[in-house]
């Protein structure tokens, strides 16, 4: 596995730590909310909250990986245009 990919995996750990830490805040805040606003709507806005919040962290993770796999390709065809 080369460093760029490497790098992207290892970082993966930290994307899901805070995706965790994230949902523990939006879970108590639901729960604080929910003696207000009833439990229904404040389990609807914060598991709305939690899809968005899900797939913004998705598409970046992706795009990188789409990054990482375009910089190795252009290398693998630089490295095979200088030999």
């Amino acid at each position: 596995m080369s460093g760029p990919q490497r790098a992207l995996f290892q970082d993966l750990k930290q994307v899901l730590w805070a995706l965790f830490l994230i949902y523990l805040i939006l879970a108590s805040t639901g729960f604080l909310f929910a003696q207000y606003i009833g439990a229904k709507v404040a389990l609807l806005v914060c598991l709305a909250i939690a899809l968005l919040v899900t797939v913004a962290f998705v598409s970046i993770f992706l795009f990188d990986i789409v990054w990482v796999a375009f910089e190795r390709r252009t290398d693998k065809r630089n490295s095979q245009g200088d030999g």
